[in-house]
């Protein structure tokens, strides 16, 4: 059951609060398109880490960066693919673990699950 306080307040308040104390890195991609192809997805562009993403990759809250500009292995490693093909399932959660690309020469493993499409 809700706690009342949280039944009265608006999803927004209750999404923003969530994503603050969450321990969990999230993520918001929006996917960039290819102009000649539409239905082709090129690159994701970041709209928003949580603080604990922010953390873990060293990154701002809204990084400008794409995520192939600044982790052009990603699509070597999968990591891409498996955004891309999560954010195309339409609307199927999906969860791997993998090689996350980091800016450094070292790598480190850790789960990563990505719902198929947030409209945010």
């Amino acid at each position: 059951m809700l706690h009342p306080a949280a039944a009265s307040a608006p999803a927004d308040d209750l999404l923003q609060a969530v994503l603050e104390i969450s321990l969990t890195g999230i993520i918001v991609f929006r996917p960039v398109y290819d102009p000649t192809d539409p239905a082709t997805i090129t690159d994701l562009a970041y709209v928003h880490l949580n603080p604990a993403a922010q953390r873990m990759l060293q990154l701002p809250a809204c990084p400008t960066e794409t995520l192939l500009t600044r982790y052009p292995n990603a699509v070597d490693t999968g990591i891409f693919a498996f955004y891309r093909d999560s954010f195309l399932a339409g609307g199927q959660a999906a969860t791997t673990s993998t090689t996350r690309p980091t800016a450094s020469t070292t790598t480190s493993t850790w789960p990563v699950a990505a719902p198929a499409r947030c409209w945010w």
